[in-house]
């Protein structure tokens, strides 16, 4: 059990670190594309903050793991 939990934690903040990744990505894409079509521009910040909101639950999910591997 607390080796498949260390794996999933694992996961969890490799995943947490990759979405990460993805968002700064995007939000310099963001900065730079000042001559870029407003619209282009808001659908970008639109998934930047989908993938903020993702990453909150994968980080919610990631201290109830380690929850229970303190607990277990």
């Amino acid at each position: 059990m607390n080796e498949r939990v260390s794996l999933l934690l694992g996961a969890y903040e490799s995943t947490y670190r990759g979405v990460r990744e993805v968002i700064r990505e995007l939000d310099q894409a963001v900065s730079l594309a000042r001559g870029v079509d407003s619209d282009a521009r808001s659908r970008t910040n639109r998934v930047i903050e989908e993938l903020i909101g993702i990453n909150q639950e994968i980080h919610a999910i990631g201290k109830s793991v380690e929850g229970v591997k303190s607990n277990g």
